[in-house]
């Protein structure tokens, strides 16, 4: 069928850019910030072919649109190749037939905030909510919305016909601004006017551009906007930073890490899975996405320490000391507890932005047992090692373990040295009993007195063959 239908989830948060093969080259840096701000959006890039030339982060599918049917080639709207395409932004109820709204944004955007406000926004009585154009709005002697950002009620447009008078409209009369002003002309006065710092362009859209206030910078009528340095920022992320994994356990407790990176293995694909260990038997059995590290002559936290009372307390207290264990080449890691068990797709947390931040964590809110709020977990942290090595902090932490007595041991120090530069998690990546409560957990952490409960929820995991596991099969193709 040459018109695309994809069938979405219920709640799947939509996001569409539109791009032709002339703009490939700077289109990561429209999907890239806006998925460091929003890791829980769908980003579907509508293009000229069946992938992008470079490798895209997981939650960006491209869809081939050339041989659509919508709007003939030799229709009175065509101008060129890109406008054109974003005639699309009219057919998106054909394309979604599942889906109640679609997030717009044309390629030449950057996203500095979060968008979660939009898919909250009240769309009962409008077919769209955009940020109106002062210009555009005097010329026409009415509201003018501009539709580089626009988040469309496909629903209300679907139901009332709408959309396809549009798509008549486009194919039958000639427009300016085709797709724009057609929507403005046959929506008329149903639309919901956004706050201006959506839509933030050199035509000011009342207001300058202020970094705090600004949640989308769109380049709108710029030729040479791909120069900019924010731009440039983002287009350096175009190849995903990769995907590690780090455990610890000695010998007492491996079969619990085994299980756990099983669960793990079961829903997600990952570039590497590091075990920190204490003899080097347990590698032998492994597939090749582990990469053991024998760290029983380790000496980053000496025996007589404060802070470790155990050879078991060694193991754990080393996601302390990650900078110096790990290879130096691993610049992000997420730390994993042998004592977690992960039960779906955690894919999304590779997307938050934690450039800024030595790491993130989900905040025990129900424990009342420390001083310092917020407090995190540190069973589950997203980690910036880079980060962490380049400012000093990660041998200030070693440091004050090897040299002052926690009550909480390197959690405490992970926590008092790193405050305010850390980012917090949804609970959902480490639910616990100190966490906020969680319906749908991806990650369950069996701290301390829920420990007897990990066999039973690692039992469906524990015996799977490795050969049957996604991750496995996905990183030997």
């Amino acid at each position: 069928m040459a018109n695309p239908i994809i069938h979405t989830k219920p709640g799947e948060k939509i996001v569409t850019f539109f791009s032709t093969r002339n703009l490939y080259n700077v289109l990561p840096a429209a999907y890239n910030s806006l998925l460091a701000y929003n890791p829980d959006v769908h980003v579907y890039c509508f293009i000229e072919d069946d992938k992008l030339p470079y490798k895209t982060p997981p939650h960006v599918t491209c869809v081939n649109v050339t041989e659509q049917e919508f709007f003939p080639h030799d229709g009175p709207c065509y101008k060129t190749r890109y406008t054109y395409m974003i005639l699309l932004k009219t057919a998106l109820t054909k394309i979604f037939p599942d889906a109640d709204r679609a997030l717009i944004l044309d390629v030449d955007t950057v996203t500095c905030d979060s968008l979660a406000p939009l898919w909250e926004w009240d769309l009962t009585h409008a077919y769209y909510a955009a940020v109106v154009e002062p210009e555009g709005s005097r010329l026409r002697q009415r509201p003018y919305a501009n539709f580089g950002i626009v988040m469309l009620n496909l629903a209300r447009l679907r139901n009332t016909g709408k959309d396809d008078l549009i798509i008549s409209e486009l194919n039958t009369t000639a427009y300016e601004f085709p797709e724009q002003d057609a929507f403005n002309k046959i929506c008329m006065n149903r639309f919901d006017p956004l706050p201006p710092e959506y839509n933030v362009t050199k035509y000011t859209f009342d207001i300058t551009g202020n970094p705090e206030r600004t949640r989308v910078l769109h380049f709108a009528g710029l030729n040479d906007w791909t120069h900019f340095s924010i731009v440039q920022h983002w287009l350096k992320n175009t190849t995903p930073l990769p995907r590690y994994v780090v455990y610890a356990a000695d010998h007492r407790v491996q079969d619990m890490m085994i299980a756990a990176a099983k669960s793990l293995l079961a829903h997600n694909k990952v570039d590497r899975i590091f075990l920190l260990v204490d003899n080097d038997a347990i590698a032998k059995d492994l597939p090749p996405v582990f990469q053991c590290i024998n760290v029983s002559k380790q000496s980053v936290f000496p025996n007589d320490g404060p802070n470790i009372m155990t050879w078991y307390g060694t193991m754990t207290t080393l996601r302390a000391g990650l900078t110096r264990v790990l290879p130096s080449s691993v610049e992000r890691v997420l730390w994993l507890d042998p004592d977690t068990i992960v039960s779906g797709d955690i894919s999304d947390i590779w997307n938050y932005n934690i450039d800024h931040k030595y790491f993130a964590a989900v905040e025990e809110v129900r424990n009342h047992n420390h001083t310092q709020k917020p407090y995190f977990n540190a069973g589950v942290m997203y980690m910036n090692l880079k980060l962490m090595q380049e400012s000093g902090i990660a041998d200030k932490i070693i440091d004050d373990i090897n040299t002052t007595k926690y009550e909480h041991l390197e959690q405490d120090a992970l926590n008092f040295d790193c405050f305010l530069h850390i980012l917090r998690l949804p609970s959902k990546y480490s639910d616990s009993y100190v966490s906020e409560p969680c319906e749908k957990p991806l990650i369950h952490h069996y701290l301390a007195k829920d420990k007897r409960n990990f066999y039973p929820a690692a039992e469906p995991y524990k015996n799977i063959p490795w050969s049957e596991l996604k991750g496995v099969i996905e990183y030997e193709k």
